[in-house]
């Protein structure tokens, strides 16, 4: 899966899981993720949480562009 196409399916699933918020914007002209966890509300378990969120969700979409080399329909597709 090419990054913009892999960025752009974490960024919905962390949208559609909810347990975070992260959006999209660009950086020197690529698509990138914008993480917000910083505040001054802001525990070191909230970014925690932020980080396992993050390298769960990436996990998923790793899986799905593996399985998508085989024909599979991730389901954020449809």
């Amino acid at each position: 899966m090419d990054p913009v196409r892999a960025t752009d399916a974490l960024l919905a699933l962390v949208q559609a899981d909810g347990r975070i918020w992260c959006g999209p914007t660009t950086w020197a002209g690529e698509t990138a993720m914008r993480i917000s966890v910083s505040s001054w509300r802001t525990t070191l378990e909230d970014g925690a949480l932020a980080a396992d969120v993050l390298l769960e969700l990436a996990g998923t979409v790793r899986q799905a562009s593996r399985r998508a080399l085989k024909g599979w329909v991730p389901p954020w597709k449809g």
